[in-house]
């Protein structure tokens, strides 16, 4: 504000303006609560959020659907505070991370990005965990390739629907031969990816 509006401002006053906006904007944020807890798919992630003379760090959660995006400070990283966001029956498809506090959702689908680090760290363990990182790996982006050209609208939504079971099959047929390599750490990886995410 200083700098743009020469306005001066001290931090005292925009902790304040905040509490102002916050309690007068309370109505509309819990009709954005009830339109995600209705969304048949949203991304939801948290990440630390430290305030000044707080004891205890914070969480700063984010739930972004096609319609609304919800941010919350609350106190902890919990899966209490995913179910108050999205609803303890919550029976759409939610895109996460590995954290714990998703674990209840029903239908869950791991973040690519961490997948593709997962699929990069077989491959680069070498022997035989060689082929299977390199495999799902090659999968992976050609699945985020195609995704891309329906973002941009160089192919149809259906085509690439049509196309996806084979990716899918690829992508499990993959997991299940790491299961049988040498290495504990790639077997277990794909293990814990194909009991965690049914969309593999």
């Amino acid at each position: 504000m200083a700098e743009c509006f020469a306005i001066p401002l001290a931090v005292g006053t925009v902790v304040n303006q905040q509490q102002i906006l916050s309690a007068a904007l309370a109505a509309a944020v819990a009709e954005l609560e009830a339109v995600v807890k209705q969304s048949p798919v949203c991304n939801i992630d948290e990440t630390s959020w430290r305030q000044r003379n707080a004891q205890r760090r914070s969480w700063l959660w984010t739930v972004v659907t096609a319609q609304v995006t919800l941010f919350r400070i609350a106190p902890s990283r919990s899966g209490q505070i995913a179910r108050e966001l999205l609803g303890d029956d919550y029976g759409g498809v939610a895109g996460t991370d590995r954290c714990s506090a998703y674990t209840w959702l029903k239908y869950r689908q791991y973040c690519w990005s961490h997948l593709l680090r997962d699929f990069q760290k077989i491959l680069e363990r070498g022997g035989d965990s060689y082929p299977v990182g390199w495999y799902l790996k090659l999968q992976a982006d050609y699945l985020l390739m195609t995704w891309a050209r329906v973002r941009d609208g160089t192919l149809d939504y259906g085509d690439f629907l049509a196309e996806f079971p084979t990716i899918q099959t690829q992508i499990r047929h993959w997991l299940t031969l790491g299961l049988t390599v040498s290495s504990s750490h790639t077997a277990e990886t794909c293990r814990r990816l194909l009991a965690a995410d049914p969309n593999l």
